[in-house]
């Protein structure tokens, strides 16, 4: 266990009631934290909310849910977790598939690298090169080709809090568009305690600094769409 650990650069941890119990789990994942590896919560079970010692090691990190079962919903909990990876700085490869030389060999499943790798066939026949793709680059997100904030709609909003680290408010603003969001801030200039509320109800507590990361970055892209109504 602890071998597995000191060789991973991020550590999962898939979080139920299950999880919680479990003192192999706990020993885990408290190992995990002491070394200080990038740990990633997973919510496996629904509504499960972390706490004890569980809630202390994941503390204020953003949980990605997987507990709804529904295509829709797993792949965009899927699709998070890959950002937020990719936000720790995993390198992601892209599989090919290599067939063996020899007939009895299925196909071979490998990850590709920066540099080619030479596999050599049991055969003694020539060497096989494998074949590389490099992944291209990831486009900007389309809400940022579109000025006028009130112009975005839901699944701009939806890109613009996962670019900007605020994944965790996705249940919150749920369907809202680019103008709710600019209706939001207008509620925040009169009372910044209501809104704050607003994000806070039904036990999903928002940690102020989370809350104040999005009223900075959506002034900013407020500021930026009322600049481009003055030119």
């Amino acid at each position: 266990m602890a071998e597995a650990i000191e060789k991973s650069s991020f550590i999962l941890i898939c979080m139920s009631s299950d999880y919680k119990k479990s003192a192999n789990c706990q020993a885990e994942a408290e190992y995990a934290f002491n070394r200080k590896k990038t740990i990633i919560p997973l919510i496996v079970e629904s509504k499960y909310k972390a706490d004890g010692w569980l809630g202390f090691i994941v503390g204020s990190k953003i949980y990605i849910n997987f507990a709804n079962k529904a295509h829709n919903e797993f792949e965009m909990a899927y699709k998070m977790l890959l950002v937020e990876l990719q936000r720790n700085g995993l390198h992601l490869l892209r599989p090919s598939t290599i067939s063996s030389c020899s007939s009895r060999e299925s196909p071979k499943r490998i990850y590709e690298q920066p540099t080619p790798l030479i596999f050599q066939s049991t055969l003694k026949t020539q060497p096989m090169q494998s074949v590389y793709t490099p992944i291209p680059s990831v486009p900007l997100p389309k809400y940022r080709h579109i000025a006028r904030i009130n112009k975005w709609d839901a699944r701009n909003v939806v890109e613009f809090l996962v670019d900007n680290n605020l994944k965790n408010l996705m249940p919150i603003l749920k369907n809202i568009d680019g103008q709710g969001l600019i209706e939001l801030y207008r509620v925040y200039e009169r009372s910044p305690n209501n809104l704050y509320k607003m994000f806070s109800k039904d036990s999903q507590m928002v940690s102020l600094g989370t809350f104040f990361k999005f009223i900075g970055v959506l002034k900013k892209f407020i500021n930026i769409s009322e600049q481009s109504l003055d030119s």
